[in-house]
C-alpha cells in the first residue's frame, strides 16, 4: 500500500506538470495571438470599432493573465489522500482492500 500511494502522489504530480505545461504553451499562443489582434486594431480607422476591439482586447489580455501559470507563485500541487478506487491501478492487480479479497463496505451510521 505504501508502494501505490507513492505511486498514486507521483502520477498525480506528473499529471498536475503536464496540465501546466499544457497550460503555458495555450498562454503563449493566446500571447502571440493578442499581439496580432493588437496591431489589427491600431490600424483600425473607425473610432467606434477601435473603442470595441480595445475593450475585448484588454478582457483577453486580463483572462491571458488568468492563464499563463507562470504568472502565478509556483507551489507544489495538493495531492488528496487515495481511497481505494484510486489505489487499484497501483496495486498490481491486488485487492486494495486487503487479502481476504472482498470489499469492505463502510458500516452505516446511525
Amino acid at each position: 500500500m505504501i508502494d501505490a500511494k507513492a505511486a498514486y502522489t507521483q502520477a498525480h504530480l506528473v499529471s498536475a506538470l503536464n496540465q501546466q505545461v499544457a497550460d503555458w504553451i495555450h498562454a503563449n499562443q493566446m500571447r502571440e495571438y493578442l499581439d496580432a489582434m493588437q496591431a489589427t486594431v491600431d490600424a483600425m480607422t473607425d473610432q467606434d470599432a477601435t473603442h470595441a476591439a480595445q475593450e475585448w482586447l484588454a478582457w483577453c489580455r486580463r483572462s491571458l493573465r488568468r492563464t499563463d501559470p507562470l504568472l502565478r507563485p509556483a507551489v507544489m500541487p495538493t495531492v488528496a489522500e487515495p481511497d481505494a478506487a484510486d489505489l487499484r491501478p497501483f496495486l498490481c492487480g491486488h485487492n486494495p482492500y486487503g487479502p481476504s479479497g472482498f470489499a469492505r463496505a463502510p458500516r452505516p451510521t446511525r
